[in-house]
């Protein structure tokens, strides 16, 4: 039987978007899906939209969970996502963001022939607001990428061992997902790269799942101190000495060659 990936997204007032997302979920060509749908106290219909989205899409092979809790922010939606998720494979995903139909077809034969835990795709963002436009990103070398502070610019599929035992940062104001995937970059055994757009991250203004609710000054240092006290402390899932390496290295390189850095500019 193929592994079941769990897709986890946190909804906060996407009534004009979340069924979008979800319509392109239960369009991917892979299975078996859990979707697992956390909103998080939103005052709209997007609640609504979720359950009769549920009440007509949930099959054997495609299980649908909704939960609900007061507005706490994205990090911590999405922490509860994984507490609930039950698939070997974790795929975090926006309210209003779209991937192609096969790209878990093309990730999880990636992980057997290459032996990842981890399958870093390209990235398409879609600007709505401001006039249509696209950029692209390409997220090769993605290790890098984040010893040199970089960001991977996507939400990749990871190995749902790995996913769990990081939890993302729920006190930070911004940059969470930056937080999380460099410290899940790091720790991982093994990242794959598949060089296409299979994500399609859409940017729009106005509310967000992160108003509402007070998080810490996200700058540079306290990302990185929880990068250090994440790996020497906490981290159990890869505590080799290459993850001790690359955390060396992301340090050097953050101090010593990047000497012009505002360590308390909010980024």
């Amino acid at each position: 039987m193929s592994p079941i990936v769990s897709i986890i997204i946190p909804v906060y007032n996407r009534e004009e978007f979340v069924l979008k997302t979800l319509m392109n979920i239960a369009e991917n060509s892979y299975r078996p899906l859990e979707l697992i749908l956390v909103d998080d106290g939103s005052s709209d219909n997007s609640l609504r939209i979720i359950y009769s989205f549920k009440s007509d899409f949930q099959t054997e092979n495609f299980n649908i969970v909704v939960h609900t809790q007061t507005n706490s922010g994205a990090p911590a939606a999405r922490n509860k996502g994984m507490e609930l998720a039950m698939g070997d494979y974790i795929q975090f995903l926006d309210s209003d963001d779209l991937i192609t139909g096969d790209k878990f077809l093309n990730d999880i034969d990636t992980i057997n022939k290459k032996g990842a835990d981890i399958v870093v795709s390209d990235l398409k963002m879609i600007f709505i607001d401001d006039g249509y436009r696209e950029s692209y990103f390409d997220n090769s070398k993605p290790l890098s990428k984040v010893i040199k502070g970089k960001s991977i610019s996507i939400t990749p599929l990871i190995d749902a061992r790995l996913a769990k035992s990081i939890r993302w940062n729920e006190k930070l104001r911004k940059n969470q997902d930056m937080d999380y995937f460099s410290k899940i970059i790091l720790v991982s055994k093994n990242v794959a790269h598949i060089p296409k757009a299979q994500y399609f991250y859409n940017r729009y203004k106005g509310e967000n799942i992160s108003s509402g609710y007070n998080q810490i000054r996200s700058t540079a240092f306290t990302r990185l101190k929880g990068l250090v006290y994440e790996i020497v402390f906490v981290q159990k899932y890869n505590k080799g000495l290459k993850v001790y390496l690359n955390l060396l290295k992301t340090l050097f390189y953050f101090f010593t060659l990047r000497p012009y850095i505002r360590l308390f500019k909010i980024k």
